[in-house]
């Protein structure tokens, strides 16, 4: 057994040594907690597709306002003003009053000269961003191109207030919504002195397990049909499902500790045989399936065998056969027929995924939300990213914005409302952990890179909430 370095973490290499021998594994309670998630029949009504978003961010701000206002009131004064913006400019032109420190309740938006847009993408193609400028091609280390230049700015709500002050790019996210206590300086001046965020969700006490159960994570199989690019990745697949199943003959103890895997998304990767299939005259392919038909198909087999062993739980993510508005639908069972017979082993879940497992509190992402806020900062690390999401109390601030989202009405399913224990998020740059802490809560941050790249899975210890990575190569 080989052992590798990963962002600072040890990185065990399994290689090919097969055995017959089985394991056991005990069964964790299970709670699936993401039907805020589904799009149900409420949210469609009629004429769905015709909504415009802003019934979207006023059911943000009403969703935190109150747990901004009881945030502001801990960290300045009970007695602090709340104002809106409009009162403030009417005082301000007035000049009847000196300008007093306010705060005001709202959402945050960043005027960024390269933000992409339709038109824009259309014209202009370097704005695209490609997966092997993301990390190099080798799933562990490199940096993200960023669209943020030194003549970007902050605003804030419709009014169009410029913010200056206590307050940076790279420290909010356009749809964020916040309290910001300040003062206007002038006509369309905002200089704010604090930001307040609401007040983190309550978050449940850690459970205590008298064993050690792991769960197993892993991103980005990315099956796309051809067999040299899918080799690694699928032969990767292969031999962790054979140290899972306890059939190569090493770490037979610690596999059985395995009770659970997460695949998070970016499981089906057909982008460039999509579009030459489309681009054929139909009389060309009329006898021809669609290339992600026999990626499905590839997929299926591969995590039909991983069902006999534990249960999997398999999330969406871009390039995935479902619906790619946010939050993203599961994949529907019909598309993994073979992995669907084992016994209900096979969870198709939602994007984002929330569930418990023994009474510890995961919240995972496909990656889709993470990728976006870094092309809109300067910040790099995925786990950096998360805390911001934490602070936030938000998972996807920049959908409906930049990120594709379905146009609800009068909720936001991606206001945090269980402080989870864990966060993880899949396909991005490198492997990373770190860990989040603040007004008493404490959540460990997991950043994964794509399996097909790296061939990587993080192994958590539920009791200890230790991550480590094992690369299953040939």
């Amino acid at each position: 057994m080989d052992s590798q370095h990963v962002n600072g973490s040890a990185c065990k290499t399994i290689k090919v040594m097969v055995s017959e021998r089985r394991v056991k594994r005990s069964a964790l309670s299970y709670e699936n907690r993401s039907e805020r998630f589904l799009i149900g029949a409420a949210d469609m009504g009629s004429g769905w597709h015709q909504r415009q978003y802003f019934h979207l961010y006023e059911a943000r701000v009403k969703a935190v306002r109150e747990r901004i206002l009881q945030n502001a009131q801990r960290m300045l004064s009970k007695n602090i003003k709340i104002s809106s913006l409009e009162n403030v400019a009417e005082e301000v032109d007035s000049q009847s009053t000196t300008a007093t420190d306010v705060l005001v309740v709202g959402t945050i938006e960043k005027r960024i000269r390269a933000r992409p847009s339709v038109l824009k993408t259309m014209a202009d193609d370097d704005l695209k961003m490609d997966d092997s400028e993301e990390d190099g091609g080798n799933g562990i280390d490199s940096e993200v191109p960023t669209l943020i230049g030194n003549k970007d700015f902050l605003e804030f709500e419709d009014d169009k207030q410029i913010l200056t002050g206590n307050i940076n790019m790279d420290s909010v996210a356009t749809g964020c919504t916040c309290g910001l206590f300040g003062r206007q300086v002038s006509g369309g001046v905002f200089e704010v002195k604090q930001v307040v965020w609401p007040m983190p969700a309550p978050q449940r006490p850690l459970p205590t397990f008298d064993s050690e159960p792991m769960i197993a994570f892993l991103s980005g199989i990315n099956v796309c049909g051809n067999p040299q690019q899918d080799a690694n990745a699928l032969s990767g697949l292969t031999l962790f499902t054979q140290w899972a199943g306890g059939q190569m003959g090493i770490e037979t103890d610690k596999a059985a500790h395995v009770c659970r895997v997460v695949i998070t998304g970016e499981s089906i990767n057909v982008a460039s045989q999509a579009v030459e299939f489309a681009n054929k005259a139909a009389y060309l392919i009329r006898h021809e399936e669609a290339p992600n038909v026999g990626c499905a198909k590839v997929l299926d087999e591969h995590i039909a065998r991983l069902t006999t062993l534990m249960p999997v739980d398999l999330m969406p993510g871009d390039g995935d056969p479902t619906v790619a508005l946010h939050p993203q639908r599961p994949i529907h069972k019909t598309v993994l027929p073979m992995a669907g017979l084992n016994g209900g082993t096979l969870n198709l879940t939602t994007n984002p995924y929330e569930f418990s497992l023994g009474e510890l509190d995961f919240c995972v992402l496909s990656g889709q939300t993470i990728t976006d806020l870094r092309r809109l900062s300067t910040i790099n690390s995925a786990s950096k990213l998360m805390t911001h999401m934490l602070t936030w109390q938000h998972l996807a601030p920049t959908c409906p914005d930049t990120v594709d989202g379905f146009p609800l009405i009068d909720r936001d399913p991606f206001v945090i409302e269980r402080f989870p224990h864990v966060m993880v998020v899949g396909n991005q740059p490198k492997a990373e952990v770190d860990v989040f802490e603040s007004a008493g809560r404490r959540c460990v941050l997991i950043s994964l890179p794509r399996f097909s790249r790296s061939q990587i899975v993080a192994l958590l210890n539920l009791r200890t909430l230790k991550v480590e990575w094992k690369q299953f190569t040939v």
